[in-house]
C-alpha cells in the first residue's frame, strides 16, 4: 500500500464464541428471540451484527466463551430458535481505532487482514472503530502484523484487555 494507514490504537478481546443465526422467510425473527433470551438472562454480547435480505433475517453475535454453556442451556428451551443457530468457538475481536475514519481506511484494513492470513468471520464499523472477528489463536500475531503496517501513536492503548465487565 502506498499510503500509510493511521490509527489511534488496536484492542484485542477476550476469547469468545461466534453465534450465527439464520431464519427462513416467513418465520418469526429468531434474532429478536435470541436477544430477548440473552437480555433476560444477563448474558453480555460484546459483538452484534444484524442483517436482513429478501425477508430472511441473519445475525452474528459474540459472547464470552465462559458464558456459552449457560447460553446453550437457555437456548435449548426454545425449540424453534435452537435449530437456527451455528456456533464457532474460540474467536476474538481486533478493534482498530482509526484516525480520520474513511472508506479507504476500511479497505486498507481489509487488505491487511487478508495479507495476514487470518480468517475474517465478521466485521462491524462505526465512526470510532473497525472491529474484525477472527480465530482467537491468531489475535496476537494478527495484531502484531497490523501494528507493523499501521502508523500508531507512541502512547496507543495496550492490545490486550485490562478490565472485564460482567453483568450482575
Amino acid at each position: 500500500m502506498n499510503d500509510t494507514l493511521r490509527a489511534n490504537g488496536i484492542k484485542l478481546s477476550l476469547e469468545m464464541t461466534l453465534i450465527t443465526i439464520r431464519s427462513s422467510s416467513g418465520e418469526s425473527d429468531p434474532n429478536a428471540r435470541f436477544l430477548k433470551l440473552m437480555g433476560e438472562n444477563r448474558i453480555n454480547l460484546p459483538f452484534l451484527c444484524d442483517a436482513a435480505r429478501d425477508a430472511k433475517a441473519s445475525g452474528t453475535y459474540c459472547m464470552l466463551s465462559e458464558d456459552i454453556s449457560r447460553a446453550k442451556r437457555i437456548i435449548a428451551g426454545d425449540k424453534t430458535l435452537a435449530p437456527n443457530l451455528e456456533y464457532l468457538p474460540s474467536v476474538g475481536s481486533i478493534s482498530v481505532f482509526p484516525h480520520n475514519f474513511s472508506l479507504s481506511f476500511i479497505g486498507g484494513m481489509l487488505r491487511l487482514m487478508a495479507r495476514s492470513g487470518a480468517p475474517l468471520y465478521s466485521l462491524a464499523t462505526s465512526i470510532s472503530a473497525l472491529t474484525m472477528i477472527t480465530d482467537f489463536s491468531r489475535l496476537g500475531p494478527t495484531a502484531d502484523y497490523l501494528a507493523r503496517h499501521v502508523s500508531l501513536p507512541g502512547n496507543h492503548c495496550p492490545f490486550k484487555p485490562e478490565i472485564r465487565i460482567k453483568s450482575m
